[in-house]
């Protein structure tokens, strides 16, 4: 709720939400962020029932036909699998994203900054916990 806020509160159509239904029952969903002329394709998941019907395939098309529609240049499918092995948990994600048509393309990355003392103790905090698990 607090990211539909903030996104929306200057632009009421930078995030939309997509669904796939079938039979009254949720198959798909994902997010669309917009800015300029750039969207990404965020936070998508789907479940094991109905996948036989390709509800994210769906959602995908319709998603891409939108944004094109808006007018944009560059729509993102965001991160891709590092290993391109045959044995990565993760290849189906890569296949579906370079099946629609997408490209890798390398960025420089991500990087955490701490704030302030809390965010430093924060920060460690959660290095234990991710540790853990």
């Amino acid at each position: 709720r607090r990211m539909w806020a903030a996104l929306n509160a200057e632009d009421d159509d930078r995030l939309r939400l997509y669904v796939a239904e079938y039979d009254g029952e949720v198959l798909s969903a994902a997010l669309m962020i917009s800015v300029g002329s750039r969207v990404w394709h965020s936070y998508a998941a789907s479940g094991r029932r109905g996948r036989e019907l390709r509800p994210s395939s769906a959602l995908l098309w319709r998603m891409l036909g939108d944004a094109r529609a808006s007018g944009a240049a560059t729509y993102d499918l965001r991160s891709i699998t590092p290993a391109l092995t045959t044995e990565d948990r993760l290849r189906g994600r890569l296949l579906f994203k370079t099946g629609a048509g997408g490209r890798a393309v390398e960025y420089l990355g991500e990087w955490e900054l701490p704030v302030g003392s809390q965010g430093k103790v924060l920060q460690r905090a959660l290095g234990v916990y991710l540790g853990r698990r």
